[in-house]
């Protein structure tokens, strides 16, 4: 396993297991990974299926090409060799795709640390992006699955906003009155249980708010599917997270 400064290296893990001991990119050495998280699984399925969809359409556009309208338009013809060629050309596209797809959503994550949001996101197979946006600057958050798909397969985009006035006007003549605004936008999209981790982003945004030098290290967890005997025998399993919620930091 992919090991960084002795913890497991996030963008390689499969399912992420709480407490949260891994490293990314970028983290800080006192940082402390609060919640992890990816695209649903589901959408990651629904690729899966498309593609298959479209490797059988293929293969069936091959076979008709190749054995059926064929013939009938040259008596002769290496029909079979060709089915093989084009059959083996979409096999290995659909491969390469399966691959780029499971890449991406792999080392696709949004990350919430006791100082930050974080958002890496896998572009090609070589190049990634990284966005983030400290706790102390989040103004307001949301919510929302408009899409009659994201309501179906029960996920939802959580986005928190920065925004403050920049020193500069936005025209070169003051006198219109236009003032530069910059906006910032952070997006977790087509999550799980985005309702809940927006509430439970909040109880740590006032408890920072009340008490900036808290300690979050040991803040009870966020688990989204843990519920009635499941979620007391986590309780008990971690008391640590439970006994001391907050600290003061030293």
């Amino acid at each position: 396993m992919s090991t960084v400064n002795d913890k497991p290296a996030l963008l390689v893990q499969g399912d992420f297991q709480f407490p949260y001991h891994y490293k990314f990119p970028g983290q800080e050495s006192s940082e402390v990974i609060l919640y992890a998280t990816r695209e649903s699984r589901r959408l990651l399925w629904l690729r899966y299926t498309w593609l298959i969809l479209a490797l059988l359409i293929t293969y069936i556009t091959i076979y008709w090409l190749c054995f059926e309208l064929g013939p009938t338009i040259l008596e002769t013809g290496p029909w079979l060799h060709l089915a093989l060629v084009c059959a083996l050309v979409s096999s290995t596209c659909g491969l390469a795709v399966y691959y780029y797809l499971s890449l991406t959503w792999r080392k696709t994550v949004g990350i919430l640390t006791n100082y930050r949001l974080v958002k890496i996101v896998q572009y090609g197979l070589f190049n990634h992006a990284t966005q983030t946006l400290p706790l102390d600057e989040v103004v307001d958050t949301s919510v929302g699955n408009k899409k009659i798909w994201e309501r179906l397969l029960g996920v939802a985009t959580f986005t928190a906003r920065s925004s403050a006035a920049s020193s500069g006007l936005a025209t070169d003549d003051a006198s219109e009155g236009r003032f530069r605004i910059n906006k910032k936008y952070f997006y977790w999209e087509n999550i799980e249980y985005g309702e809940d981790f927006e509430n439970y982003l909040h109880k740590i945004l006032k408890l920072r708010h009340d008490n900036p030098m808290l300690d979050l290290t040991y803040f009870r967890p966020f688990i989204g599917n843990l519920k009635g005997d499941e979620r007391e025998r986590f309780m008990q399993r971690y008391p640590q997270y439970w006994s001391r919620s907050t600290q003061i930091a030293p």
